[in-house]
């Protein structure tokens, strides 16, 4: 088996196996058993689409069923155009949540069918989206600022139109109030061994005048007496009590009076909040900090989901020469206005332009006399693996790119149509090639699916000398891994 053969051979086997793979891991299967074409189209009504686009997951229970078709603007709302089979029927109760998975984690929609009754295929649902962290900021904020309004209130509460501690004389008139209770006490305890004296008369009156009536209070009075010294252990133990809770009082009041003291001479954490005017500069300060570190994690996090990066594989066949090109590399978009693409290039030796180089030898003898002329060619082999290193700009409708192309400077226009499925491009590059035009080339490519594409072309179209058509096809495969890797890489492109 020849060499050629045997590169073509390897060729095969390594798409065959990629095409497995994707085949098992994307909609391929779906495409190749006919389900594609039965599809219908759903909206739903967002909120927010950050994060969102074509091309982003639909699933139920974490198993996909379609994807985002497009994303509209109705009013002041988003409407995510979705593609789900058409044995997929939403009933009352459906309802619609965007996800991420993971923090940097894509984002996709987790939808419900519900249990009702159908809905109407006109019927937009409505979806939910988490919390934004501008939102988690507002809130921060709010909770900050109350802060700072407690804090200027208590300041402001403690401290009377003169300037003096209102926790201060509030104890003061405690301790008074507590004086002049006991004083009370004190006062009346004539008049409480008075009253002892009127009830005894009084009780003397009723023993003559109602005999009946003493009998029965006499009764009643023992049974008093009874309950008191059967009692008489509570009554004492409620007495200490009293006591005790007299002392508390009296210490409580005290411990108050230093606590207020304290406070306005700035003692302690709460004293230095009170009366520290810097505390509110610095309380604004912190938020001003958390303010920017949020902004910065926000900007972060859309960044990494704005990041598209596939990795690529295609494979040529040249009919001119009977041998194939193969490509394998990684397009990394950082917005839909540009993208870059890094590849390797895998050549067979039909392609290459082999460089002829002629070499004189003369020898002469000691008098200068020409004795003998050699012309040695010297063939030098190009290398058969090059690489396509390319930067690419939005102009209009078309994308200009330029940068190198199979290891020589070059540039290209490409056009897309028919929805991004369709995509022409003219290309040339090695300007300098001896005695031959440089490299140009023609192609279509048709996407497939979304991950396998078909390609037809015309290469060498400016020299007749080496053109021919081409055949090809390729895969390619999103890892959201990657992600993670080119976050901050994105910030230079």
């Amino acid at each position: 088996m020849s060499r050629e053969s045997k590169i073509g051979l390897f060729v095969l086997i390594g798409l065959a196996v990629m095409t497995y793979f994707v085949y098992r891991t994307s909609d391929l299967k779906k495409w190749f058993s006919g389900e594609a074409g039965n599809e219908r189209e759903v909206g739903i009504q967002l909120d927010d689409a950050s994060g969102m686009r074509q091309g982003t997951n639909v699933e139920i229970a974490g198993v996909k069923i379609g994807d985002v078709l497009r994303i509209e603007l109705d009013g002041n709302k988003a409407i995510a155009v979705i593609r789900i089979p058409e044995t997929m029927v939403f009933r009352e109760g459906a309802r619609a949540e965007v996800r991420s998975k993971g923090v940097l984690g894509e984002r996709y929609i987790a939808v419900n069918l519900g249990h009702g009754e159908p809905l109407d295929d006109q019927a937009k649902m409505i979806g939910t989206a988490p919390p934004d962290l501008g939102a988690i900021t507002a809130t921060i904020n709010e909770l900050a600022q109350n802060l700072v309004d407690i804090t200027e209130s208590l300041k402001s509460s403690t401290i009377d139109g003169q300037g003096q501690n209102r926790v201060a004389q509030i104890a003061a008139n405690m301790q008074q109030m507590s004086d002049l209770l006991v004083e009370i006490i004190k006062e009346n305890r004539v008049g409480i061994t008075t009253s002892t004296t009127n009830i005894a008369t009084l009780t003397e009156n009723l023993n003559r005048d109602i005999p009946a009536l003493v009998n029965e209070l006499a009764a009643f009075s023992r049974s008093l007496r009874e309950m008191a010294e059967g009692n008489r252990g509570n009554i004492d133990e409620t007495v200490t009590r009293v006591t005790e809770l007299a002392k508390n009082f009296e210490d409580a009041s005290a411990s108050l009076v230093s606590i207020a003291d304290k406070v306005d001479s700035g003692q302690g954490s709460i004293g230095k909040l009170v009366n520290d005017p810097a505390t509110v500069d610095k309380v604004n300060e912190v938020l001003d900090n958390v303010n920017a570190s949020v902004s910065e994690v926000k900007n972060l996090l859309g960044r990494a989901n704005a990041i598209e990066m596939d990795l690529i594989a295609r494979s040529e066949w040249f009919s001119e020469f009977e041998t194939t090109k193969t490509y394998f590399g990684l397009k990394i978009q950082p917005n839909e206005d540009k993208y870059y693409l890094l590849e390797g290039v895998s050549i067979g030796d039909e392609l290459t332009l082999a460089q002829t180089h002629t070499v004189t030898e003369e020898t002469y003898d000691a008098d200068g006399n020409l004795l003998t002329t050699t012309v040695r060619t010297n063939i030098e082999k190009p290398d058969d693996f090059l690489f396509n290193g390319q930067l690419a700009y939005r102009v209009g409708p078309v994308f200009l790119r330029g940068g190198i192309i199979e290891s020589e400077g070059g540039g290209g226009i490409d056009y897309y149509t028919a929805g991004g499925r369709l995509k022409f491009s003219v290309e040339a590059f090695d300007f300098s090639r001896d005695d031959l035009s440089p490299h140009g080339r023609l192609d279509f490519k048709y996407n497939m699916t979304d991950n396998l594409h078909l390609n037809l072309g015309w290469d060498e179209w400016l020299e007749s000398s080496r053109e021919g058509a081409v055949f090809g096809a390729g895969i390619r495969w999103r890892d959201e891994d990657l992600k993670i890797l080119f976050t901050q890489l994105g910030k230079f492109l």
